[in-house]
């Protein structure tokens, strides 16, 4: 049996479904397992916020994140979605994807720590 390739910790708190998913290395199997796992989650709890503590200290290429940004809009599309990111070199990246499923109608939004994050998530009236 193998082992899962990255944990994932998810927890209702209650007006928001938070994630943290950890990795040592970042492949397409790690994210479309933890973005299937945290979708579920949240719409089996019927929570339409989502706070990703995105521990991965890893990022597609630009020619990846169209396919992924793609992937993930269609996994978690209503949701109102903001990833912390504690690896700066990965903010390029990350915000890169964000723009790419933005232009196809995510509301997704990358942040460098979970306060700013959360009050953007439970401000309904930014959903840019």
């Amino acid at each position: 049996m193998a082992l899962n390739p990255y944990k994932l910790r998810i927890e209702n708190r209650k007006d928001y479904l938070f994630a943290h998913v950890e990795a040592d290395e970042l492949s397409l199997e790690i994210a479309h397992g933890y973005l299937s796992e945290v979708a579920e989650a949240s719409r089996s709890l019927g929570l339409d916020k989502v706070l990703v503590l995105r521990d991965i200290p890893a990022v597609f290429p630009d020619s990846g994140q169209f396919g992924i940004a793609q992937d993930a809009l269609e996994m978690l599309r209503g949701i109102k979605v903001c990833w912390v990111n504690p690896h700066a070199a990965n903010q390029p990246g990350l915000d890169f994807a964000a723009l790419v499923a933005g232009n196809r109608g995510a509301i997704f939004k990358i942040f460098t720590n979970e306060s700013d994050a959360a009050a953007w998530l439970m401000d309904d009236q930014d959903v840019s």
